[in-house]
């Protein structure tokens, strides 16, 4: 998902559909796994918060690190990671480890 994106944004039809494929199912994974979204009665939006929640955890995961992966400074870089990484956990209501 990673390594891929700015190939795939480039490319044709057959190889954005099993981007995004690969995409659903890691979406699928995590909205199933999420439990209950601290933001489902906001706006209206518990039918769909669970996807939602789900995408956003997807888009700050493979986003974070394209992302630190592009900048020429390795402080940013980690500064990326780190950021993706806090606000993906927090956001899926996993248990962040502490980092020594």
């Amino acid at each position: 998902m990673i390594g891929l994106a700015t190939d795939v944004a480039r490319s044709n039809g057959p190889a954005k559909r099993a981007y995004r494929q690969v995409m659903e199912m890691m979406a699928g994974i995590f909205a199933a796994n999420l439990g209950r979204s601290p933001v489902a009665e906001v706006g209206g939006a518990a039918d769909n918060a669970d996807r939602q929640r789900a995408l956003a955890v997807v888009a700050l995961c493979v986003g974070g690190m394209v992302l630190a992966r592009a900048v020429d400074d390795e402080p940013t870089a980690n500064e990326l990671r780190a950021a993706s990484r806090r606000y993906a956990s927090a956001l899926a209501g996993w248990e962040q480890e502490t980092a020594g």
